[in-house]
């Protein structure tokens, strides 16, 4: 499927981001919170809008770093879903101005 992403913030760094640096950074307990480790393989339709032209549009999941972990702010479900599927997936890093430096570059594969 071929769709742009939005960017829920301007603070957000859109980003490529590999299912390994994930889950090497990402809090299993945040993970687990509303019961996102049992996730469905369907798609929600509010995941997805289309803009003027009529081109579809895709909200990825947010996720900000604190405490030493990634911690979901929108898109638990979204994330892992994505993941089942797929080895480097869309994301948004919320605030990444305030992260180690080290760990964006640890997590970020590559700046959508």
């Amino acid at each position: 499927m071929k769709c742009k992403i939005d960017i829920t913030s301007g603070t957000d760094l859109p980003a490529w981001v590999t299912r390994d640096a994930f889950m090497n950074n990402v809090d299993m307990d945040d993970l687990a919170l509303r019961e996102s480790q049992v996730v469905f393989d369907w798609y929600h339709p509010q995941w997805f809008s289309t803009d003027n032209n009529h081109k579809l549009r895709f909200i990825p999941p947010a996720f900000i770093f604190s405490r030493g972990h990634l911690r979901g702010i929108n898109g638990r479900h979204r994330a892992i879903l994505l993941f089942r599927h797929l080895n480097i997936i869309p994301m948004l890093l919320v605030n990444p101005h305030e992260w180690p430096e080290e760990k964006v570059n640890e997590i970020v594969h590559r700046r959508i």
